[in-house]
């Protein structure tokens, strides 16, 4: 994937967030899902609403970078990401695309879909290239933060697009690694590894985190 095209998945972003910023859309759009939410999603205390579209806002933007990192880390592995950075850049033209055939500016509950699409495929491939490396080759944890989003999208959508990131995510399966690349691929990650901060756990960060069952409280927790 070319430079200009992880700027223009940013781009896609930030005038997303930037629409958000000015018509505040999301909050109204989570507390019509608040019922659901609040039986799996303890937020700390604070506005819920404005805590959970925090979260989306750091979601989203953070996910260029990290596609980029695991785009080179492939590269220099000569592991393939045709798949992976067709599914990218073809996901955030349409959704673009789209809003913009409705006339209107992309909304930043409508983008979320497709982050979360783009965020599993990553955390995907991390986990099936680790059987190969022995260890992830991105310095991330985003099960949390993944599954916290699902709950954003609603369960039907989330696994329609589990569905077409697990078929995507068949690229890394049965990867073998030369010794060479393999130095490669610790060199590169020790280089990424450097600058942890750049790979935030979101979740644990913002307190957010999922309740198991016997866990959920007996009030809401959202309000």
């Amino acid at each position: 994937m070319a430079q200009n095209e992880y700027q223009t998945i940013k781009d896609v972003i930030q005038r997303t967030v930037a629409a958000e910023q000015r018509n505040g859309s999301l909050p109204g759009s989570l507390r019509e899902n608040l019922h659901a939410l609040h039986h799996t999603v303890h937020l700390p205390p604070g506005d819920g609403m404005l805590i959970l579209s925090t979260f989306a806002v750091r979601y989203l933007e953070a996910l260029p970078s990290w596609l980029e990192q695991m785009v080179n880390l492939c590269h220099a592995a000569g592991i393939s990401t045709r798949t992976m950075r067709r599914l990218a850049r073809r996901t955030f033209a349409r959704a673009e695309r789209t809003a913009s055939s409705m006339g209107q500016p992309l909304s930043l509950q409508e983008l979320l879909p497709y982050g979360y699409l783009c965020h599993r495929l990553l955390e995907e491939a991390n986990d099936r290239l680790q059987f190969a490396f022995g260890i992830p080759l991105l310095p991330m944890d985003p099960m949390v933060a993944n599954l916290v989003t699902r709950e954003l999208i609603g369960e039907d959508r989330a696994a329609a697009l589990d569905r077409i990131c697990l078929r995507a995510a068949r690229d890394f399966d049965d990867v073998q690694l030369a010794s060479e690349r393999v130095v490669a691929l610790i060199v590169g990650r020790q280089c990424h590894s450097a600058t942890p901060g750049c790979w935030p756990d979101f979740a644990q960060e913002m307190q957010i985190r999922l309740l198991a069952p016997e866990m959920e409280p007996a009030m809401e927790v959202l309000h």
